[in-house]
């Protein structure tokens, strides 16, 4: 459409005439195109996210429930664990670390849960500390 065509066309809307332009339904069309590729990815990332937070959620389960376990153990047999699978997630691994903190009272164990895991290539970890006194 030359230059003529497009001022006459826009003219003759102009005196009354019903209807849009290719000019207008171009514009229209393209901005529709692009909002719906924002949304797109919009939506891509959010499904990113969720599964991002699905293995973290699932590591912090894990630490808690290695943590329970530890503490439902007597005092004497809570000792310190290398790292090892978890047994039913395999790309999981945990490890408990029991120390003895400087402190006065020398019945009290330090115990730190730590779940290891790869996500992206990358390996990443949470963990768990807690304290634990010898009441007998």
């Amino acid at each position: 459409m030359k230059c003529g065509n497009l001022v006459r066309s826009i003219q003759t809307l102009s005196r009354g005439e019903k209807g849009f332009t290719y000019l207008e339904l171009l514009a229209s069309v393209a901005l529709f195109v692009t909002f719906t590729i924002f949304l797109l990815n919009a939506f891509n990332l959010g499904h990113l996210a969720i599964a991002d937070l699905d293995t973290v959620n699932l590591a912090h389960y894990l630490a808690g429930n290695k943590m329970e376990q530890t503490r439902s153990l007597s005092y004497g047999s809570i000792i310190s664990e290398g790292r090892t699978a978890v047994s039913g997630f395999p790309e999981y691994e945990s490890q408990v670390d029991v120390s003895f903190p400087q402190t006065p009272n020398t019945n009290l164990k330090k115990v730190i849960v730590t779940i290891f895991y790869n996500k992206g290539g990358s390996s990443n970890s949470v963990w768990l500390k807690t304290y634990i006194v010898n009441n007998a």
